[in-house]
């Protein structure tokens, strides 16, 4: 969906706020407070990008520690400047995250996020207790790295001043904000959402949902290496307590959970919010209290997935909808007609569909079909032939295999025994992706929509399954969805 005027405006006033900052806050508490917004909102940005496919998670922190000890231990041991340093922290970091990625997103539920939090706990507990890691690599265990200071150095990312760091934060906050607006509006943004919607109704509609989650897991993981650069090089000093601890990827998860996962600007009003508050509670009740601002991010957490689990992202949308109504808008982003203006011309019919005179050739080819479950055999020495423009029905009482084999035809379901050939390829071993791309498409009993998306978008996944780009996809939707 396009921006409206209003939207607009106040990016544009937000952004034009941020970047005169400098010029009339001079205090380096207050600039220390903005830089942490704009880190966090980048940091919970990356972080968005893998709950876009309904994925939570809360070890995010490691690959923050892998871009930071790679770009360090790159400018202390060979000189490399980190600006280099910080790309190949951020490859290290997408390696290793789809390494991760590839077993985790098989699983579901909170089990996904429970593996997070058990790999940022053991490479943690590893950087902790080793003195010397791989190559001779000094990490110096819990003590950390101090990296050496060199003044007024922009050419290895240091400067003595907050400004220069206030600019650069900005600009990551503006990366990371614009990489997941294009990905929302692209062909993997509304990959992602089906596969949150609905993953065996995304399966059925062509998409392979491990490649895409991987994908986002990659993008993800590169975005938050150059966060754990800007850290190291910020703080001049890292340590794995604090940068692979579960604390920091709990509070990277609540920024996004506050302003709205799933959503293009929800992390940034979390950060808004989250940070200044944080900030705020440790310097309070840090020396007091020590942990006690871990709880709180627990129980926040907690209220904010039971009460508010949007996040503050809609409500907020909700109130510049009625403003703009108030001005004059009736419709996000576009103004109100005048009275008596014609009506929009309607689409042009599509073209009716015309039935296939059946030939001799099988189409869809079954024979000898088992499948079994434990001991219940649910299909035994099934066979059917569907020929090209047959339109055939299969007919049976409850619990006699008919949705059996319908899951094997589509290859949701491998069978025990037997062949299933669809246009002279057997589909044996496919996955349900791979069957759509051959050309079998399936409903399901119970209907499947994509919750989540617009009427418009749940058509358009349908739609790349024949088109590439995104502007044709959402011609071919916007005919269909309006017949």
């Amino acid at each position: 969906m396009s921006a409206s005027p209003l939207d607009r405006a106040l990016i544009v006033a937000a952004l034009s706020v941020f970047a005169a900052v400098p010029l009339v806050v001079s205090d380096i508490v207050y600039l220390h407070i903005f830089i942490l917004i704009f880190y966090f909102a980048f940091l919970a940005s990356a972080w968005s990008l893998v709950a876009l496919a309904g994925q939570l998670s809360l070890g995010h922190s490691a690959f923050l520690g892998i871009g930071a000890y790679t770009s360090t231990l790159l400018f202390m041991e060979l000189g490399v400047t980190p600006w280099f340093g910080m790309l190949a922290g951020a490859l290290l970091a997408t390696a290793v995250g789809v390494v991760v990625g590839w077993p985790a997103f098989r699983l579901r539920g909170p089990y996904f996020a429970l593996t997070t939090i058990a790999f940022t706990e053991i490479l943690r507990i590893y950087v902790e207790n080793t003195e010397t890691g791989p190559f001779g690599l000094p990490l110096r265990a819990a003590m950390g790295l101090l990296i050496p200071l060199r003044g007024e150095a922009p050419a290895i990312f240091q400067f003595e001043g907050k400004v220069p760091y206030y600019y650069v934060g900005l600009a990551m906050m503006c990366l990371a904000v614009l990489v997941s607006h294009s990905m929302n509006r692209m062909r993997i943004g509304y990959y992602l959402a089906a596969i949150r919607g609905d993953r065996d109704a995304a399966e059925s509609l062509g998409i392979n949902i491990t490649t895409y989650n991987l994908i986002a897991m990659a993008i993800s993981c590169f975005l938050t290496a150059l966060g754990g650069t800007f850290y190291a090089q910020y703080f001049r000093y890292v340590n794995p307590t604090r940068l692979l601890g579960v604390d920091l990827a709990i509070e990277i998860a609540l920024v996004g959970l506050i302003g709205g996962w799933q959503t293009v600007l929800g992390p940034v009003i979390g950060s808004i919010l989250l940070s200044p508050t944080s900030e705020i509670i440790r310097g309070q009740l840090g020396g007091t209290y020590a942990g006690l601002h871990l709880f709180l991010y627990g129980l926040v957490m907690m209220l904010v997935i039971l009460f508010l689990p949007k996040g503050l992202h809609d409500p907020l949308m909700a109130l510049l909808a009625r403003i703009e109504a108030g001005l004059g808008l009736t419709t996000r982003g576009r103004p109100a007609e005048a009275p008596g203006a014609p009506e929009p011309a309607p689409p042009a019919p599509l073209s009716p569909i015309r039935a296939r005179a059946a030939t001799s050739a099988p189409l869809l080819e079954i024979r000898g079909l088992a499948k079994r479950f434990g001991g219940l055999v649910a299909v035994n020495d099934f066979d059917l032939t569907v020929a090209d423009g047959e339109i055939l029905g299969l007919i049976g009482p409850n619990g006699a295999g008919k949705t059996t084999v319908f899951n094997m035809a589509a290859c949701y379901f491998q069978p025990d025994a037997g062949q299933i050939a669809f246009a002279g390829k057997s589909l044996i071993g496919l996955r349900p992706d791979q069957a759509c791309a051959l050309g079998i498409g399936r409903t399901f009993q119970v209907t499947k929509p994509f919750p989540e998306s617009t009427v418009l978008a749940n058509v358009m996944v349908g739609a790349f399954c024949r088109v590439r780009s995104t502007r044709e996809a959402r011609r071919v939707a916007s005919r269909r969805s309006t017949r």
